[in-house]
């Protein structure tokens, strides 16, 4: 019994002391940049070489002491060649001490990477000098200094210059961009548009009247009230009228002046010129109605 407790004991520590081995070789080891002083980061690269049935994981504890401070660690995914794994290990250390020394232990799971020898260099080189300091000099005169202050009075004058510019400017620059901005809304261009229509209705064509009234007020609908009325049928706009903010009697107006410009466009029916007239001022009262309740919906 006693023998076999023994066995038992040993093949279950088997796994332990073999981990505690340095089952483990480096295939390169590189340091970027390849020279190093104090005070200097640098990046060590190793390819470590394993049993396939190992893993390597990165170590959480600290890996510092007084003469080098090991700022990360990066391990990459290993590649298999002949039923070994090679990880690519990259070590960030900053190292305090000048000469030939050994990186302090790095466990890296079931292995701990021991005897790293690192090679850095001092600052101070040959013979230190031991003349004597020679003593403070006056202001110099950088090259350049008056080129440099004759840039910055010429900033000075232009940047003056802008702001006068901008005070004098800035109102009418204002003005144009309000102006455009006016010219450009839906309610503006409609009426524009009425005009135009309103100055040619005598020399019109009812049926080519009555088309370029349709397509004001299908901009306007698609452009003011979110309508899709401009790849909308009318019976299609009727629907979605009666869910926007307009009245209930103004869409049906609307609606109804659509449907005629329909029938005119495409049912043969006839139009004069008195009837044109009045659909014009029919139609700058329903827009006017519309504005007015926009304001008192919109903030």
């Amino acid at each position: 019994m006693k023998q076999l407790s023994l066995c038992l004991f040993f093949i279950a520590g088997l796994p332990l002391f073999l981990h505690s081995q340095e089952n483990y070789s480096f295939e390169t080891i590189t340091f970027l940049p390849p020279m190093y002083y104090i005070g200097d980061e640098v990046e060590l690269r190793l390819k470590v070489v394993i049993p396939d049935n190992y893993e390597i994981t990165k170590t959480e504890r600290e890996i510092n002491n007084e003469w080098i401070d090991v700022k990360r660690i990066l391990i990459f995914p290993p590649r298999k060649r002949e039923g070994k794994k090679i990880y690519e290990v990259r070590i960030f250390f900053v190292s305090f001490k000048p000469g030939n020394l050994s990186l302090p232990d790095i466990p890296l799971g079931v292995i701990v990477l021991k005897d790293i020898q690192i090679d850095t260099l001092s600052v101070f080189t040959g013979k230190q000098r031991t003349e004597k300091l020679t003593p403070p000099r006056g202001q110099l005169e950088l090259p350049y200094t008056w080129v440099k202050i004759g840039l910055i009075v010429l900033l000075i004058i232009l940047v003056s210059v802008l702001f006068v510019i901008l005070i004098v400017f800035l109102p009418r620059w204002m003005m144009f961009a309000r102006n455009l901005y006016l010219k450009n809304l839906p309610v503006n261009k409609l009426r524009r548009g009425l005009a135009k229509l309103k100055r040619e209705c005598a020399s019109m064509h009812y049926r080519d009247f009555f088309i370029g009234l349709s397509v004001l007020i299908r901009e306007y609908l698609n452009n003011r009230l979110y309508i899709p009325a401009l790849t909308s049928t009318t019976a299609e706009i009727s629907r979605v009228s009666s869910a926007s903010i307009m009245e209930a009697g103004v869409g049906r107006e609307i609606v109804k002046i659509l449907t005629l410009s329909d029938f005119i466009k495409f049912g043969g029916r006839v139009s004069n010129e008195g009837e044109m007239c009045a659909v014009i001022d029919k139609v700058h009262f329903l827009v006017d109605t519309i504005e007015e309740e926009k304001k008192h919906v919109e903030p």
